[in-house]
């Protein structure tokens, strides 16, 4: 059985070997909060605390949960990141939520057992919709967030990033 949670001290070494994992591809590691965790596992927890406060959060920034994907084994297969409102910036390039697999567990359908359990945070968070965005060459990520009810709002270049075509949907909850 799969569930979302927030990453604590136990989850160190497991979480520091998805990203070495992850760092030995050539891919853009999602959600890109990830990428902030360091040797000091306690100093990426402390960071992860202080974005999902709004209070400590900088202000360029929208305050932002990240949750792990995991089982009774521990092992953690991915990671969710959801945003509590969306800033301009955002709007146009990355929505309210960011989702990626660890690249040895993907082709198991828990892209889209991650994007629903994220969906049920979100309603728990009172969201009503939400925006998910991805590159349009990552066929994978476009069918989970079709695959979760995700509506089509634009496809083209992305007015923040001109080197990247993108997808933005919407998912009603």
């Amino acid at each position: 059985m799969y569930y979302l949670k927030k990453p604590d001290l136990n989850d160190a070494d497991e979480f520091i070997d998805m990203m070495q994992e992850w760092e030995h591809t050539d891919e853009s590691i999602v959600p890109s909060i990830m990428c902030w965790y360091s040797p000091h596992f306690e100093t990426f927890l402390s960071i992860l605390n202080q974005y999902e406060d709004a209070r400590t959060t900088p202000p360029q920034m929208a305050p932002a949960t990240l949750y792990i994907l995991t089982d009774e084994t521990k092992r953690i297969y991915g990671g969710f990141h959801i945003r509590h409102y969306l800033t301009h910036e955002l709007r146009l390039f990355g929505g309210h939520i960011g989702y990626g697999i660890r690249p040895s567990e993907r082709g198991k359908g828990l892209g889209k057992v991650q994007l629903k359990l994220g969906l049920d945070i979100a309603r728990q968070m009172g969201f009503k919709k939400v925006m998910v965005s991805c590159d349009a060459k990552n066929k994978a990520s476009d069918a989970v967030i079709r695959h979760c009810g995700g509506e089509l709002e634009f496809e083209g270049v992305s007015e923040l990033h001109p080197n990247v075509r993108l997808k933005r949907y919407w998912i009603t909850l």
